[in-house]
């Protein structure tokens, strides 16, 4: 929780006082028509942080490591699902990639 807690002081030390100029009505917390989809994923991440360090602890590391360097295609698929965001035409060729090793 510590790192968290850092993350996140940074995060508003840095918005309050480095705020981009053509943001100065817009929330800490997101525009409206955003807001469901920043705070899913910032949900979805913290879980998996926690999941992935309890994975360390009761896994062997290469199983973990290996389930934790899937994240970033599992992430897009289920931001293509659950948030209904559209995919790069590049997506196909790129999970191939990470598939493939």
């Amino acid at each position: 929780f510590l790192r968290f807690g850092t993350q996140c002081a940074i995060a508003l030390l840095w918005w309050t006082f480095n705020r981009p100029k053509d943001c100065v009505d817009t929330p800490w917390y997101g525009e409206k028509q955003y807001r469901i989809n920043i705070w899913a994923r910032g949900f979805f991440y913290y879980w998996f942080a926690f999941f992935i360090f309890r994975a360390y602890y009761f896994m062997p590391l290469g199983d973990a490591t290996s389930f934790e360097y899937t994240w970033p295609i599992v992430a897009v698929i289920a931001a293509r699902v659950i948030l209904k965001e559209s995919l790069s035409k590049s997506f196909v060729i790129t999970l191939v990639c990470c598939s493939s090793g």
